[in-house]
């Protein structure tokens, strides 16, 4: 007996796994896949694509494409689809580009984007490189992938295109007309686009030949590059005009639209029998007669004409109504006329009535129009014409208000309790009257102001005084030195044809008389003098201004030192400027040296001079003026001195020029005396002042500088100086 044995071997099966990694690899790099389940071993099913290490797992991008990779192990195996990205290849195109010109570019591997290294030497658009100016320019083309981005490069020569320059020619010409052709850049070749309408002859002369347009080009090659500029030129044929349509008569005043077939002409008439509308073609009668209409067109090639006879019959005029009276009262007669004969008398209502022969009555106040009709009899129509009348009652006067006096150059308002009428006045010279009733004066008297109400059935006015006051007006000032120019210590007249005004100086730098005019130089500087013209009837004062430059002498400088001193005490006075010489005005009083050292001998007021000699406007000499007192007086005033007040004793105003001085005191100080010396320090009188006494009458004193010293209960409160003019 034969038997049969088999023996079977069973396997367990295995853990089946998973593998993970990237899916895309580059050519020529490298990516790393790994499988859940150990033991396997790799491989690809395409090698040409991606190859992978027999355990490792790692793939290498050999070219692009797909590929599968397998995992496998006993009992079962993975997959895995890998895309190997290609690299772009070598871009493709020119390599060369002229300036002002393009190129396209080319790469087989889609998806990418293109890049310059200069732009200023070319820009690209997508693939297409525009050329801006001579060089070398490299561009990129770059592919974005997962594992990177690709790059492929490729260097681009611009060559920079010949300067083309400017040309000029006529941008339209007529058939048989020939255009000489220019250029700012000479050696290039003309051409034409369109031969058959215009062609070049001669090199740079267009000769036209028949209607149309055509480009002119001027083209200069330099180093391989063309530069080309070129200007459209229109070729106009010699157009032909059609003829005229429309009636061939017309009325006066009627209007007839004429009409041409060409288009674009300009109409116009032979004589003034007719008028027509220069683009329109409307022909208006203007008077009776035979005109002739022209319809022209101007061309580049010549102006053409078409002509057209007109009669123009005339339309019926009405001519003008006339009367002897603009205005009818209620039941006046008035004969209206019409030089038109053989017209037709009417009215528009029952304000007035007329009669066929024109007589015009008036009924009732109002207004009413009178009609004349003439009828034609040229088969032009009707004319008419009108006049309004109207009918008035007497006219009603009112009362006027307001007014009273105003000054020249002021305006008033007056006002009347009726309407219709018209302001004036009995003398139009001295007042401009509006229409509103605001009344301007011009100029001083009496007038009187009207308001005048009329119509032809009478006339009504009212009245009213209006007094005009003269408003000051001072007249530019005459420098009778004529050079603005005035020497400290010196004077000079200024005059003003106006009358009845004062002088002032504006800032203190002179003396001035405020009836004569008479300015003397005072402190060095720019002063102002002014005329001043006011009015006793409270109009606006008026000033007239002169600026003087007043020239000091050679300046004296300061003098510094004690104002107060006594008898016995030596007081040592400094000058801010060398080269003088020190003086007193009274040398019985103190005695001064040559170096400023001052001895008092008797009591009183004296002026320590300073005196510096000088060209020109002359020397200077500055003055400080003291007040010597007793010793024993010093000794027991010396506290009181040396806490001297401030501000409780004042001079104003300052100049005084109206004949007095007021003395400012404080409450405190309420009863002082004082003391009121001239330059020289002469005391020329003293008296006491309280708070309800304060004026002092200088009006006898001469023009010039004065000084005011005060005291009171023992306490020196200050020396003022003032000017008198």
């Amino acid at each position: 007996m034969l038997g049969v044995f088999l023996t079977c071997i069973f396997y367990a099966q295995a853990f089946r796994g998973s593998i993970s990694g990237p899916s895309h690899v580059c050519t020529g790099s490298h990516i790393t896949l790994t499988d859940t389940a150990s033991g396997g071993v790799w491989s690809s099913s395409g090698v040409t694509i991606a190859q992978i290490g027999y355990t490792s797992g790692i793939v290498t991008g050999i070219g692009s494409g797909i590929a599968q990779i397998i995992y496998m192990k006993p009992g079962f195996s993975d997959t895995f689809v890998i895309y190997v990205d290609p690299f772009p290849f070598p871009i493709s195109g020119p390599s060369r580009v002229c300036s002002g010109d393009s190129i396209v570019l080319h790469d087989s591997i889609p998806g990418g984007y293109w890049l310059v290294s200069n732009p200023a030497v070319a820009t690209m658009s997508s693939n297409v490189l525009l050329g801006h100016a001579g060089g070398l320019d490299t561009v990129s083309y770059v592919v974005v992938y997962s594992c990177g981005n690709a790059i492929s490069t490729k260097v681009v020569s611009v060559t920079a295109s010949p300067a083309i320059g400017t040309i000029t020619c006529r941008n339209f010409v007529c058939t048989g007309v020939s255009d000489t052709l220019h250029s700012t850049v000479p050696g290039g070749t003309w051409t034409s686009s369109a031969t058959g309408i215009a062609h070049i002859v001669a090199d740079s002369i267009l000769s036209a030949t028949t209607g149309g347009i055509t480009t002119v080009g001027y083209s200069v090659t330099a180093n391989g590059c063309m530069s080309v500029a070129t200007q459209t030129v229109t070729v106009h044929t010699m157009p032909v005009i059609g003829n005229i349509s429309g009636a061939t008569s017309v009325c006066t005043g009627a209007r007839d639209t004429l009409r041409d077939t060409t288009a674009g002409g300009t109409w116009s008439v032979s004589n003034h029998n007719l008028t027509i509308g220069a683009t329109s073609g409307v022909a208006t009668g203007a008077s009776g007669g035979v005109d002739t209409v022209r319809y022209s067109k101007s061309t580049v090639c010549g102006v053409l004409f078409s002509k057209k006879i007109i009669n123009i019959y005339p339309t019926p005029v009405a001519g003008v109504i006339t009367s002897a009276k603009p205005v009818l009262c209620v039941a006046e007669k008035d004969t209206f006329f019409n030089a038109t004969g053989g017209g037709v008398w009417s009215k528009t209502n029952s304000f007035a009535n007329v009669s066929g022969t024109g007589v015009v009555t008036g009924e009732s106040a109002g207004v009413d129009t009178i009609i004349y009709t003439v009828s034609s009899t040229h088969g032009c129509g009707n004319a008419s014409t009108q006049k309004v009348v109207s009918i008035s009652p007497l006219p009603n006067t009112g009362y006027i208000t307001g007014g009273g006096g105003v000054c020249t150059g002021d305006t008033l308002n007056f006002s009347i309790n009726t309407t219709g009428g018209v302001w004036g006045s009995s003398n139009p010279s001295m007042v401009n009257v509006k229409t509103n009733g605001n009344v301007t004066a011009l100029l001083a008297g009496i007038d009187t102001i009207t308001y005048t109400t009329s119509n032809y059935c009478g006339t009504n006015v009212a009245m009213k005084k209006l007094l005009i006051y003269q408003t000051p007006q001072a007249s530019p000032i005459i420098d009778t030195a004529a050079n603005n120019i005035l020497c400290s210590g010196s004077s000079i007249t200024l005059m003003d044809t106006s009358f009845g005004g004062r002088w002032i100086g504006k800032k203190g730098l002179c003396v001035v008389n405020s009836n004569t005019g008479v300015v003397k130089g005072v402190t060095p500087g720019k002063d102002t003098i002014l005329y001043v013209i006011a009015s006793p009837y409270g109009c606006q004062a008026d000033t007239a201004s002169i600026g003087l430059n007043i020239i000091g002498l050679t300046s004296a400088g300061r003098i510094t030192g004690s104002n107060v001193t006594c008898v016995g005490h030596q007081e040592i006075y400094v000058d801010t400027v060398k080269g003088g010489r020190w003086a007193a005005s009274n040398d019985n009083i103190l005695s001064i040296s040559s170096k400023g050292i001052v001895l008092p001998i008797l009591t009183g007021y004296d002026t320590v001079l300073y005196i510096v000699s000088s060209t020109g406007c002359g020397g200077d000499t500055a003055a400080f003026p003291i007040a010597i007192e007793s010793e024993i007086l010093c000794k027991m005033a010396a506290a009181s001195i040396q806490d001297e007040p401030v501000g409780a004793f004042t001079v104003y105003p300052n100049p005084a020029g109206a004949g007095f001085i007021e003395i400012g005191i404080t409450g405190e100080y309420a009863s002082t005396d004082f003391a009121l010396m001239d330059v020289s320090g002469k005391v020329l009188f003293t008296r006491s002042v309280t708070e309800s006494d304060t004026r002092i009458d200088i009006s006898g004193l001469p023009n010039g500088n004065y000084w005011v010293m005060a005291y009171c209960r023992g306490v020196k409160l200050g020396v003022k100086q003032f000017i008198k003019y």
